[in-house]
């Protein structure tokens, strides 16, 4: 929504602008090519703010977009580290005999000859 505003400000300080000036018996209207000095300096602390906040929203959703990858990969790497030593534990301990033997330690030696 901030990011929305910016232009509209921008193009407001640009932009002809018109007063009113006292008359000897009513309002005047005049209009300016450019607002007058002081509201342009408060449209430009307007914009500088609106730009500030949109950069603070930015910087504080990048940070907790970070923060949550670092969370997703860390619970992944936990998850793939439990699924490797579930699968070692497995292959030391078998419960079928007719596996054991298929997969061999390095230098072990089976029906073929030595393992490569």
């Amino acid at each position: 929504m901030i990011e929305e505003h910016i232009p509209a400000l921008h193009e407001r300080l640009w932009s002809p602008v018109t007063t009113y000036e006292r008359g000897v018996d009513s309002l005047i209207p005049v209009t300016l090519p450019l607002p007058p000095l002081r509201d342009v300096r408060d449209g430009y602390t307007a914009l500088s703010l609106a730009l500030r906040s949109l950069s603070e929203l930015l910087i504080s959703q990048s940070n907790d977009t970070g923060a949550g990858d670092r969370s997703m990969l860390s619970d992944l790497f936990g998850k793939l580290k439990a699924a490797v030593e579930a699968d070692q534990a497995a292959t030391t301990v078998s419960d079928n005999p007719a596996a054991d033997g298929l997969v061999c330690a390095p230098g072990d030696e089976d029906e073929l000859g030595p393992s490569r």
